[in-house]
């Protein structure tokens, strides 16, 4: 199995890991590894919509 290390700068939400950590008993790394497979599972699924202009006329026949 590969290992993947990120450093990532975590300063600013260090107050909200330490909760997270503390309240689930589990360590930080772990706390970041499940809120990236909560959020991709959130994200599963989910289209992305892209904006265009669309001229008014157009717009009411469709």
């Amino acid at each position: 199995m590969r290992r993947y290390v990120y450093p990532v700068n975590l300063t600013e939400v260090e107050k909200e890991l330490n909760i997270i950590a503390e309240k689930l008993k589990i360590s930080k790394a772990k706390a970041i590894r499940e809120a990236i497979k909560f959020y991709a599972e959130e994200l599963r699924g989910l289209g992305v919509i892209e904006l265009r202009d669309v001229a008014r006329d157009q717009a009411k026949n469709h």
